[in-house]
């Protein structure tokens, strides 16, 4: 493994906007950018000297969390281990967080053998990511739910159609009772009410969802997505 020089490292990891940070057998930090200082709201000179385990309770870092990083740098030293992995953590204020970590061991020019570990802060593509996953499901599930809305608009409405035109016939009979014509009225009222169910559905273009009985969910269509269009 060959011995990196101080003055070197100094030159290519200070302007570097990812945090890098070089730490001993013990945990001391013996090299740290500005970005990685930055975390800690300290210049890279303060961090310098201080154990990294010191700053990580500091910043609020759970104690199983700290010991499985130290563990990492363990096996980095001694068994010349190389780490890369994405991590999400909850900062301080509880916002989440993405990093992806690298670490390996390096030697120093006075043969020390440390630990290098730089850090990207990849939250912004990691949220983008997730939106543009998001979206995309939301989009699949549209176009089933308006697959099915026109599966049952050809199977209801053909039929229904032929329901409503009778119900009309029946209407104009004007020898019913007055029972069976109120009967006929409420059929007929409940056959539109189930084309018109049947328009929402194949209508809608955000699908909401509400609750049914308090256990399961069911697509709300209490508001039709034109409508609501067209009064802003």
């Amino acid at each position: 493994m060959p011995a990196l020089d101080p003055e070197l490292l100094q030159l290519v990891f200070t302007a570097m906007p990812v945090e890098v940070v070089i730490r001993d057998r013990d945990s001391r930090i013996v090299f740290a950018n500005p970005a990685f200082a930055r975390t800690y709201n300290l210049s890279a000179a303060e961090v310098v000297g201080k154990l990294d385990s010191e700053l990580w309770f500091v910043f609020g870092r759970p104690a199983d969390e700290i010991a499985s990083w130290l563990e990492e740098d363990r096996q980095v030293i001694e068994e010349g281990e190389t780490f890369e992995y994405l991590q999400e953590i909850h900062r301080p204020g509880g916002q989440r967080a993405f990093f992806q970590n690298y670490k390996q061991p390096i030697q120093l020019a006075d043969g020390r053998i440390c630990v290098l570990a730089m850090y990207w802060d990849i939250t912004a593509r990691m949220l983008v990511e997730k939106a543009l996953h998001q979206t995309r499901a939301e989009a699949a599930e549209l176009a089933g739910i308006q697959k099915t809305a026109v599966t049952y608009a050809h199977e209801v409405n053909n039929p229904l159609t032929g329901i409503l035109g009778l119900l009309t016939i029946l209407l104009d009979d004007d020898a019913l009772s007055a029972d069976k014509r109120e009967m006929l009225t409420d059929i007929d009222r409940a056959a539109r009410r189930i084309k018109d169910v049947i328009g929402k559905l194949e209508r809608i273009s955000r699908p909401r969802v509400a609750s049914y009985s308090g256990r399961v969910l069911r697509l709300d269509l209490s508001r039709d997505d034109e409508d609501e269009d067209e009064n802003g």
